[in-house]
């Protein structure tokens, strides 16, 4: 890795992505720089993944997750932007079990993305991700009702 160092990469040479969210989200120089080389690329296939899955008949409906949605413009190629909230305590939490990212991690990412009410104001639907899968599944099932999308509907599978 050219620009930040051999200190970024493992012993078998493989890049750390924590190590390289370390130095990205600490400079917003260096955030740019990154997002200018993968960013391209990240767009690339989300086209041509929402393209393959319009040809297939057996795809009822693309879920495309991303963070970045708005500063990147992804959203764009999308029909509907739907925000899941949780509550700051309850993101840290997963995050830090998820990921092992610390407090300080979580607020580097966010701190370099839309605020939350930006995002929410931004959105045609809201999911309330403050609870268990299976408060959260309704919400799920209940748009894809609302949407027209088909579905089957069984909780469990949102799980």
């Amino acid at each position: 890795m050219r620009r930040w160092g051999r200190e970024v990469l493992d012993d078998n040479g493989e890049i750390v992505r924590r190590r390289v969210g370390a130095k990205v989200f600490a400079n917003p120089a260096e955030r740019h720089a990154l997002e200018a080389m993968v960013f391209p690329f990240i767009e690339d296939g989300i086209r041509k993944q929402i393209e393959s899955a319009q040809a297939d008949a057996q795809v009822a409906f693309v879920i495309l997750d991303a963070a970045i949605m708005l500063e990147t413009g992804w959203n764009k190629v999308c029909d509907s932007l739907v925000y899941v909230h949780a509550p700051h305590e309850i993101r840290l939490q997963r995050l830090a079990e998820k990921r092992g990212w610390s407090a300080k991690e979580v607020e580097g990412r966010e701190n370099a993305q839309l605020s939350l009410n930006d995002k929410r104001h931004h959105a045609d639907f809201v999911i309330d991700n403050s609870g268990a899968p299976e408060a959260v599944a309704p919400q799920v099932e209940g748009l894809l009702e609302k949407l027209g999308i088909p579905h089957r509907q069984k909780s469990e599978e949102f799980r």
